[in-house]
């Protein structure tokens, strides 16, 4: 059994780092590097959700076999569900099941609003406060000037991508989804249960305690979860 994981605005093949303990004695993790960060750095970055989702089906396709599951925080949510969406077009067998943190349905993002400046319009020092309070970037690298330059404009990318994305309503998909998202984040309750929309089979969501990063707290309940809802699809 394979766990594709793909990481958050700004993060890389290290983001799930804390879940490999837990996982890999029954799963082995593959975990995505998107273009143009970390062993990708050479290559150009992707701006917008259609880019990163082919460039993520192009770089990854020889992983869409067998049993095989994904796992997407944020960013990474949206990014797998349409992966599926490509798998399916593309006639590749599905995932036997998709685990999404950190992220409020596709079509909530359709439906609300931004109520302030864009993530990716900001000015640096906006940017970096909204990091501060979004949790997850360590306080090393936002004291770090250095750092910051580096990392604001692979952050702010894909801010972009995620802001300019637009839902497109499509047949709900063959593949059970689990979505848990942090007590203190922003989403509504709705937001987190249209999600249900998009799959035809087996759907959970819940919350745990914490920020928009709740992961990084919580990597042991996670796996748990994982491989307690991958055996019932298939004996790991």
């Amino acid at each position: 059994m394979k766990l594709i994981t793909i990481p958050y605005a700004g993060g890389n093949k290290f983001s799930f780092a804390g879940l490999s303990p837990f996982l890999k004695d029954d799963v082995e993790i593959i975990n995505v590097e998107l273009s143009g960060r970390g062993a990708r750095m050479s290559e150009a970055r992707h701006t917008s959700i259609p880019e990163m989702v082919d460039d993520l089906f192009k770089t990854y396709k020889h992983h869409f076999s067998g049993k095989y599951a994904l796992y997407g925080h944020s960013l990474g949510g949206t990014l797998g569900h349409l992966l599926i969406r490509r798998l399916t077009d593309e006639g590749y067998p599905l995932p036997l099941y998709f685990f999404v943190t950190g992220n409020g349905a596709p079509r909530s993002k359709e439906t609300n609003k931004l109520t302030k400046t864009p993530r990716h319009l900001m000015t640096d020092a906006e940017f970096k406060a909204e990091l501060r309070n979004m949790g997850g970037c360590p306080k090393e690298v936002l004291n770090n000037e250095q750092l910051m330059d580096f990392f604001t404009p692979i952050l702010k990318d894909d801010f972009k991508a995620i802001e300019s994305y637009t839902y497109t309503r499509d047949v709900p998909y063959n593949v059970p989804l689990l979505v848990i998202v942090g007590t203190e984040e922003s989403y509504t309750d709705e937001d987190i249960a249209l999600w249900g929309e998009e799959t035809c089979a087996d759907f959970h969501w819940f919350r745990l305690p914490g920020n928009h990063f709740f992961i990084l707290n919580h990597f042991e309940k996670i796996a748990q979860l994982i491989k307690e809802s991958l055996k019932k699809e298939v004996k790991v």
